[in-house]
């Protein structure tokens, strides 16, 4: 005799095991800390030469736009000399962090979100500009335009 089962036990049945899995899912989180590399790349630089390029990548909120402009000294930054050659992209390590469940689920996820660069002329002129930094998950190159002073 077959054993038959009837939709409410069907549902039960489908209930704890969806509670189960949830609470697997929920109970066992990775925490996590990394890096992408960010590719960027200076466009418009034909009036003045560049004769270093230091940067630096800050989680920082949006306020700290105007200071990059403004008064970079406020912001205590530590800028690393890159390696570059005029025509050329260079690379910047982007710090990222998250939270993935069990299964795979991303629960957060966080990166830095401005870069700051220096640029130093053969004039003696150094420009600091911030760049918003695209979501590494997304995009890994930004492109810089600098503007030509006369």
């Amino acid at each position: 005799m077959p054993v038959r089962f009837g939709l409410s036990t069907l549902m039960l049945c489908v209930a704890v095991a969806a509670g189960i899995f949830t609470l697997v899912d929920c109970s066992c989180i990775a925490v996590w800390q990394g890096r992408f590399p960010l590719q960027v790349e200076l466009l418009g630089t034909h009036n003045r030469e560049i004769v270093e390029v230091a940067a630096e990548a800050i989680h920082a909120p949006p306020e700290t736009v105007q200071l990059v402009k403004t008064a970079p000294s406020k912001l205590g930054l530590n800028l690393a000399r890159m390696e570059w050659s005029d025509g050329q992209p260079f690379t910047v390590s982007i710090p990222t962090s998250g939270h993935t469940s069990y299964f795979g689920r991303e629960l957060a996820y966080g990166q830095y979100k401005l870069l700051v660069l220096r640029l130093s002329f053969a004039d003696g002129s150094v420009e600091f500009i911030p760049v918003d930094i695209p979501d590494g998950r997304v995009s890994r190159h930004v492109a810089v335009t600098i503007a030509d002073h006369y």
